[in-house]
């Protein structure tokens, strides 16, 4: 019928824009895709660059304190003076330990101070056995009453009594140093020590579970995830060597919304051109008969 003939030629010049709409609105949403993953890796490479320069910067801190030769005189007190003028205001302490991980100084109490073991030998032994540096992970300080971590150097020259020295800070503290290298606005940070227990940062609604699910990937790029009903998409980076993960995150709703909303209009629209030409189609399909 030509009512039919007309209808399917309309259809027929318009399918073509409704395509290229359709492959633009495609591309849109790949090149969103795109800048997010860009941003997220942005921030968690700023995030963990700085960890890993101030945790190197803490070991050039103790390579320095090493090699003042008070160790191998054993004049820990001239040790303990100079370390504590070195380190006032960096919220950093040194611990120089025997062979048996007793304290031999700690600079967070005045010189002879009574000192016992190190709360945390496990880092120590693994420093001393691999001849490396190591970085523990978070546990509650004896001296300190809090939550630290350590950067253990061990001493290899020679045959002193120190066996590591080692500078200790409190976790609370380590997150000023990210203030300047923030991850982008909407993103949240979290360091996460070797054991997957938060060091600095803060976690999503669903708490440590919740974060270790996030920050447990191994990509690249971008992982999504539901946590407690929300959906978040999670970039991160493990720092070499020292076993330490860097994570951003952010919720993903916003982004998801939107693009479904986008599609939902152009569906609208594109059911709204096929009805008014199949309208239009049929008016036209009837004058034309009629003429004939």
């Amino acid at each position: 019928p030509v009512t039919g003939l007309i209808i399917a030629l309309i259809l027929a010049l318009a399918a073509p824009s409704l395509a290229f709409s359709a492959l633009l609105l495609l591309q849109s949403d790949n090149v969103n895709q795109r800048t997010m993953t860009a941003r997220a890796m942005q921030g968690v490479d700023g995030i963990a660059d700085t960890l890993d320069r101030e945790l190197r910067g803490m070991l050039t801190n103790l390579a320095l304190l090493a090699s003042s030769g008070w160790i191998e005189s054993e004049e820990y007190d001239r040790l303990h003076a100079r370390a504590t003028e070195a380190l006032k205001g960096t919220d950093m302490y040194l611990i120089a330990l025997d062979s048996q991980n007793q304290q031999i100084l700690n600079t967070r109490v005045p010189w002879g101070t009574p000192l016992g073991a190190t709360s945390d030998p496990k880092p120590v032994e693994e420093a001393i056995a691999n001849s490396q540096p190591v970085v523990s992970d978070l546990f509650f300080g004896s001296v300190a009453r809090r939550e630290v971590f350590n950067v253990v150097m061990p001493i290899i020259s020679g045959d002193p009594r120190v066996k590591a020295l080692m500078l200790t800070r409190d976790a609370d503290k380590l997150g000023s140093i990210f203030q300047e290298r923030l991850p982008p606005p909407g993103w949240t940070y979290a360091i996460l020590d070797r054991t997957g227990k938060k060091v600095t940062g803060n976690a999503p609604a669903g708490g440590a579970e919740a974060l270790s699910q996030l920050c447990a990937g191994e990509g690249s790029g971008l992982d999504a995830f539901k946590v407690d009903g929300a959906s978040l998409i999670a970039a991160n980076e493990k720092l070499e060597p020292w076993g330490w993960r860097a994570c951003v995150w952010t919720s993903s709703n916003q982004t998801d919304a939107s693009i479904s909303q986008r599609w939902r209009n152009f569906t609208i629209i594109t059911l709204a051109i096929v009805g008014i030409t199949m309208l239009a189609g049929g008016a036209l399909g009837q004058m034309l008969a009629g003429a004939i």
